[in-house]
């Protein structure tokens, strides 16, 4: 099997040339690259998707044009520390390959554009490809830096390239553009915004522990893994306890995730760095940039049944939530300040991320009847935490992940956790669940 490849300059151009301070979400995307990356842009996520059948080549390039035109985060640079730059006007290069395996190729290249450190300062902060099948357009494969979009984004952006391929007529833009949330987030409402957050981040940080999850031994083999769960009976679950309860079901994932992290810590308070999407406001619903800050859920898991868990997971994420935009800089001071107080930080290493985006219309139907139930390990990156949990899909079928350090989950007990995630919520949903059963239900042994 081999590919051609070649590539097409495209030109695009914006209303016009901006500049100004950094968004919050900006700033903590460059902290952590800072922080976990050293200094290397490799943080980034991609999109795929396909190309609408009977759209030719030259459409499909237009189209790639006209999406870097209408979002200001595809055309900018970030030349100096805090401050980003908007090009009005300029060129990307596109790759065209051609393949007689389109998805092997379409992988292949979403590798190799995700391999390469971004050059922020000089841009662009994305990168582009055309698949063909016999010189037919098939598919779109691009990669973004993490600094210029987030998940949301992402499906935002599959949305409109779809639609800007089909020629469909776009409703007039209202949404904000980086430059005009960063003015916001300078605004007395905004300044206000983050002393709220900061005051709630004060006492979460108080509250928390230094970690929920204790070292168990050596790195494995394998450092890092993930565990995945395809489960229709665990969809079906979920819809069940969550229209019971009349919460959320990532609520109820959450609130899932952290019963069994309660059973592995040494308390029963445990603290999680819930991923928030942050769009609260009409300005923002279809933002695209990056938005997605840490709402710190601190939480007593010590309750009498999972019900009540699910009612104390609720009402604590919808407050961390609210208090996640916030200045990174005013929440590392604050953090610094309570560590100094206490004698210790917060080390972050548990986080949720519930990925599954509700703007974006590519969804894939199961056959009636068909069932999935499959928990599989695979090996995976460094990622600077102890878990990382993440809900991929959430319809027919729940698509859930578990990413480990296997200095802290090893595989057994990482194995052992997603099944008995799913043991936990079959037995909610068919009659309930004593906390003081946690660990019977589940199959796991408590810690201490």
């Amino acid at each position: 099997m081999s590919d051609t490849r070649t590539s097409r300059r495209i030109v695009f151009s914006g209303a016009s040339a901006r500049t100004g301070p950094l968004s919050w979400g900006q700033a903590k995307m460059f902290r952590d690259i800072d922080d976990f990356y050293g200094g290397r842009a490799l943080s980034c996520l991609p999109l795929t998707l396909p190309v609408p059948e009977g759209i030719p080549l030259a459409a499909v390039v237009s189209a790639l044009a006209g999406l870097v035109s209408a979002h200001e985060s595809l055309r900018t640079r970030y030349p100096e520390a805090g401050r980003q730059v908007v090009d009005g006007s300029g060129e990307l290069v596109v790759e065209v390959i051609d393949s007689t395996d389109p998805e092997a190729a379409s992988a292949r290249i979403v590798a190799e554009f995700s391999g390469e450190p971004f050059d922020l300062a000089a841009g662009p902060p994305l990168r582009c490809a055309v698949i063909l099948n016999g010189g037919r357009p098939v598919g779109i494969a691009c990669v973004f830096t993490h600094v210029a979009v987030d998940g949301i984004a992402v499906g935002v952006l599959g949305d409109d390239l779809t639609d800007l391929m089909l020629a469909r007529p776009k409703p007039a833009v209202t949404t904000w553009q980086p430059l005009d949330l960063a003015e916001h987030e300078r605004s007395p409402a905004g300044v206000r915004q983050c002393a709220k957050a900061v005051s709630y981040l004060d006492d979460a940080y108080r509250r928390a522990p230094f970690a929920t999850l204790a070292e168990v031994g050596p790195h494995e083999d394998v450092p890092y893994l993930r565990g995945w769960l395809r489960s229709t009976e665990l969809a079906q679950v979920l819809a069940w306890i969550s229209e019971r309860t009349g919460r959320s079901r990532s609520a109820v994932l959450l609130a899932a995730y952290l019963a069994l992290l309660g059973l592995r810590a040494c308390g029963p308070v445990c603290a999680v760095s819930s991923i928030a999407a942050n769009r609260m406001r009409a300005e923002t619903d279809r933002y695209v940039g990056q938005m997605a800050q840490d709402a710190v859920v601190v939480v007593d898991t010590a309750t009498e049944t999972f019900d009540e868990l699910v009612r104390r997971v609720w009402t604590a994420s919808l407050t961390a939530y609210a208090n996640s935009p916030v200045d990174p800089h005013a929440q590392d001071a604050v953090l610094a300040r309570v560590a100094a107080e206490r004698g210790f930080g917060f080390s972050r290493d548990c986080v949720y991320n519930d990925q599954v985006i509700p703007t974006s219309r590519s969804e894939v139907r199961l056959a009636v009847g068909s069932a999935v139930n499959r928990l599989r390990i695979v090996a995976d990156e460094f990622i600077p935490v102890r878990a990382y949990f993440s809900v991929h899909r959430l319809d027919e079928i729940a698509e859930i992940s578990l990413w480990a350090d296997t200095r802290f989950l090893p595989r057994r007990d990482l194995r052992a956790f997603l099944d008995g995630l799913r043991r936990l919520l079959a037995a909610e949903a068919e009659g309930g669940v004593r906390t003081a059963d946690l660990g019977a239900v589940c199959g796991l042994d408590r810690a201490c």
